[in-house]
């Protein structure tokens, strides 16, 4: 995604969220999330922060009330919270570099089996027999037009 791309997804989704996006914007978000799975994965990662976010709010303005403070359960709640968004966090980095691995995997395998083709295709000339994969049989092949 490049930058503004990610900042256009953002602003939607803020939009779609918050429910002030326009009957145009809330379509167009949704032909985004239809077209891309990443976009879609994100956007539900982006509401539950959303929810999460929310809860820790409400409980940092309890906690601020006058003579409030957090109760142990509600200390228990906010450090459940705040794990939660973290293993999200590494979650979403771990596949990002699993998919990487894949496609660089998937590359090597390319060039490895193009190599090996390229090797083991066994060009000979028709008509000389010749081996035409070394570089001296493919220049004296070029025709001379002297």
């Amino acid at each position: 995604m490049t930058p503004n791309e990610e900042q256009y997804f953002f602003d939607l989704a803020t939009k779609v969220i918050a429910k002030r996006a326009t009957h145009d914007e809330a379509r167009q978000f949704e032909t985004l999330l239809n077209q891309n799975d990443e976009y879609r994965d994100r956007f539900e990662m982006f509401k539950a922060d959303v929810i999460v976010a929310k809860d820790i709010i409400s409980l940092v303005d309890a906690s601020e009330a006058k003579g409030a403070g957090l109760s142990e359960a509600q200390l228990s709640r906010l450090k459940d919270e705040v794990g939660k968004m973290a293993a999200k966090t590494k979650k979403e980095r771990a596949k990002r570099i699993i998919r990487l691995v894949l496609i660089f995997i998937g590359l090597l395998i390319a060039v490895v089996v193009g190599i090996l083709i390229y090797k083991f295709s066994g060009s000979k000339d028709t008509i000389t027999g010749e081996d035409m994969t070394t570089p001296n049989a493919i220049i004296r092949s070029i025709p001379n037009n002297k």
